[in-house]
């Protein structure tokens, strides 16, 4: 089974076994994403967030395992959400054209002030996730997620697990305080 050995990074799983970091990480996405789905039940909100938030669990699960979060997630994500905002009118229009330019935009900033630190795959996340909840909950997630990455960093950096040039996967942070602020602001 040669999808099972070390080589493939998409699975995660190593030649002892799996990694049990990732396993558990998708086992707590897709139970999320249940759970969601049992909460909205039949109708548009389901509709319009639940592809948005499986989307968010495979845009965080590839970006543990490849450090990268490719363009066939993110930019049907996006349009998506807006295709969806245009007609079902949740979020409205204008707050998913807003979330995109100023969550997305901000993103990007940070992005070239970092120098490659943030990568283009996170940036266009971070617009799907304005998209879908406009750009006021969509700061609320960039906010909690850049300081629960730099909590993460920080205990790791103490217990010399990572040094100073040591990069994380910022999708997953990313990925889970939306998918809680759809759930948030959904209730």
């Amino acid at each position: 089974m040669a999808f099972l050995r070390r080589e493939d990074p998409l699975w995660g799983v190593a030649a002892r076994g799996p990694k049990w970091g990732v396993l558990l990480t998708a086992s707590l996405f897709g139970f999320v994403i249940v759970a969601a789905a049992n909460h909205f039940g039949l109708t548009a909100r389901a509709l319009i967030n639940l592809p948005t938030m499986i989307l968010l669990a495979v845009a965080a699960f590839v970006d543990m395992n490849r450090k990268s979060i490719p363009d066939w997630i993110t930019l049907p994500g996006l349009a998506w959400v807006l295709v969806v905002s245009a007609f079902l009118g949740w979020p409205r229009l204008a707050d998913a054209l807003l979330g995109v330019l100023f969550c997305g935009g901000a993103l990007l900033i940070l992005a070239v002030v970092s120098r490659g630190g943030i990568g283009g795959g996170d940036v266009k996340l971070m617009a799907m996730v304005g998209a879908s909840l406009g750009w006021r909950w969509g700061f609320g997630v960039l906010a909690f997620a850049q300081l629960a990455i730099a909590a993460v960093a920080l205990c790791l950096f103490l217990a010399q697990r990572k040094g100073r040039k040591d990069t994380l996967a910022f999708g997953p942070f990313l990925a889970g305080f939306a998918i809680l602020a759809i759930l948030a602001r959904a209730m």
